[in-house]
């Protein structure tokens, strides 16, 4: 009989929004008794064209007790994500030999579930009908 197991990824995302020229994304850290030395964030552009990895959009970095981090969107970047969505953006663990650990799924994000609708707030349907209702309160005279 097959058991299937979860398997606990190195972290997991607490924040992952991209707004206006800023990418933000806020992380935890799921396993304390590994060899997590740094955090590794990397944009990278899912389609190769000859078989071969193309070379990340974006890659950094971080201190192992640093659990966030914005991405300035400068005008060069924005050019090469927009209108496509086979960009992916990662939190990887690094050792403390500075090899890159696993790369886990739930550690990815597609760029286009990050982008947000509209930075102008929504009415809700609740406000629509306090709306409607007051108009009509109004055109009635009650």
């Amino acid at each position: 009989m097959r058991e299937d197991f979860d398997v606990t990824p190195d972290y997991k995302f607490r924040k992952a929004e991209y707004k206006g020229n800023k990418i933000t994304l806020k992380w935890r850290v799921m396993k304390r008794n590994t060899d997590i030395a740094d955090t590794y964030v990397v944009l990278r552009n899912l389609k190769s064209d000859k078989g071969t990895l193309p070379k990340p959009l974006f890659e950094t970095t971080i201190e192992y007790f640093k659990r966030s981090i914005d991405i300035n969107v400068d005008n060069e970047l924005k050019k090469q994500l927009n209108g496509t969505c086979d960009v992916q953006l990662c939190i990887l663990g690094s050792t403390s030999q500075q090899s890159i650990r696993s790369f886990y799924q739930s550690q990815c994000k597609g760029i286009c579930t990050l982008k947000s609708k509209s930075s102008a707030p929504l009415m809700s349907r609740n406000n629509h009908v306090i709306i409607i209702v007051s108009l009509l309160s109004l055109y009635y005279n009650v």
